[in-house]
């Protein structure tokens, strides 16, 4: 049995991956690739990607791209950054920001204000039915920093013109899945869907008021979901975030769909070379949780130290996933049940999983169950590839698996195993299959 990382990183791409042989580095480490489409132009973007499909083809292992859209969000227009003095006002003509009309219709008398990551707040006061901002400390008011209204989500198209533009541009290169931003209902992951089509993968970030009060009909419609700690922490009060955490990762296992657990996780390895051992112990409890995936924002995009970050995670979530319990789920089918046969054989006799599948279900079904070993999954769709690198402990391959039972040497080869626990669907390809399990 191999030593396998099961929990996978994602790591966000920027001017300090810009180096072929360091992002080398890291996608050796990393298994998705994500670029944020609020930053940066669309010729930046394509060399990226294009950089990530020369390494994936170098170090022959699949690598997923993600694009991250702006999504509905109101941000800070300034050019320059602006420094803001303690107890200084902005009208709200004043306030360099975007979409004013809907802010000034919507804040009210002692709303709270938060900019760049809650750096800035202000105070809502209204004089003579106008609001005006008040500011409690001196900062600075940066570029392109988004706004967020504490408990309130901004009345924005879910997918406005820019991420129209983007979304064109992402279909055009082909990136294997897209995570949408500031989903607030199932719907509008669906109008996502429909411009991207139905096959696409979506991630739909949970980080407004109105993603938690529709949680269950999110995961339900979403390929995944991303708990954004960024803006649901800004959303809704800060100490509530552990707890919508957990909640967010344990439906969506029950839903068999992949969490991403993401922002500020190593942030302070943005400017130094050692973690805080607080930002140890959060990646430690989002594996203990249940986390598919954590991710990688500004300590790889713009930090100094960003193959340090990516080492520090991995060694913490490898920990991790040695304290790691089973998962149970609550209303089991007959494929539940046999996963979990499989993995008890496969524990038993301390073998590797193989898994050969046309649409994911069956690696999806042993995945979410968090056996302690790797599930080598092979299928012939590209789609089904990009997305199982989502999942806890897949390692997928594609390529051509039938005739199954006439494959197993060659799969085993395939796959650098000795022993194996075959589990599949038969015959391959249909979702009502019934599951078997070869030894």
């Amino acid at each position: 049995m191999k030593a396998l990382r099961k929990t996978k990183i994602v790591i966000t791409l920027g001017p300090s991956t810009d180096d072929y042989e360091k992002l080398k580095k890291l996608l050796s480490y990393a298994n998705i690739a994500r670029i944020n489409m609020s930053h940066g132009e669309h010729k930046e973007h394509k060399n990226r990607l294009s950089m990530v499909r020369d390494v994936e083809e170098e170090l022959g292992k699949p690598i997923t791209t993600l694009a991250d859209l702006k999504g509905p969000e109101i941000r800070t227009t300034n050019k320059e950054p602006i420094i803001v003095k303690e107890g200084q006002t902005f009208s709200i003509e004043e306030l360099p920001v975007d979409e004013k009309a809907i802010l000034s219709k919507l804040a009210k008398e002692g709303d709270v204000l938060l900019v760049d990551d809650g750096l800035l707040t202000f105070i809502v006061v209204v004089d003579g039915g106008e609001p005006f901002f008040f500011f409690f400390y001196q900062h600075v008011l940066k570029p392109k920093k988004s706004l967020v209204l504490r408990g309130k989500d901004f009345p924005l198209p879910s997918i406005g013109e820019e991420d129209k533009r983007n979304i064109r541009f992402i279909k055009k290169e082909s990136f294997d899945a897209v995570a949408q931003s500031f989903v607030r209902d199932a719907k509008d992951v669906s109008k996502l869907k429909k411009l991207l089509g139905e096959d696409s993968i979506v991630i739909a970030k949970i980080e407004s008021v109105d993603a938690v009060k529709n949680l269950d009909e999110i995961i339900e419609r979403a390929d995944g979901v991303m708990v954004a700690r960024g803006d649901l922490a800004l959303s809704l009060p800060e100490e509530q975030v552990p707890s919508l955490q957990m909640d967010i990762i344990n439906k969506a296992k029950h839903k068999r769909k992949p969490v991403i657990v993401a922002t500020q996780m190593l942030e302070s390895m943005v400017n130094n070379p050692m973690p805080t051992r607080a930002e140890v112990n959060d990646v430690y409890t989002a594996v203990i949780e249940g986390a598919d995936c954590l991710m990688l924002s500004g300590e790889t995009a713009v930090g100094n130290y960003p193959l340090n970050a990516l080492r520090v995670m991995e060694k913490t979530v490898m920990q991790a996933e040695k304290k790691l319990k089973s998962f149970e789920v609550e209303k089991k089918d007959i494929k539940d049940v046999m996963a979990k046969s499989a993995i008890k054989i496969a524990e038993r006799y301390k073998c590797d999983i193989i898994a050969p599948t046309v649409h994911g279900t069956t690696p999806s079904k042993i995945s979410r169950q968090r056996p302690g070993l790797s599930i080598f999954a092979i299928t012939p769709k590209k789609r089904t590839l990009k997305y199982l690198n989502f999942f806890y402990g897949v390692v997928p391959k594609q390529g051509s698996f039938e005739p199954v039972f006439d494959n197993f040497d060659y799969l085993k080869e395939l796959f650098a195993v000795e022993e194996a626990v075959f589990v599949f669907g038969y015959p391959p390809g249909n979702h009502r299959t019934n599951t078997i399990i070869h030894i």
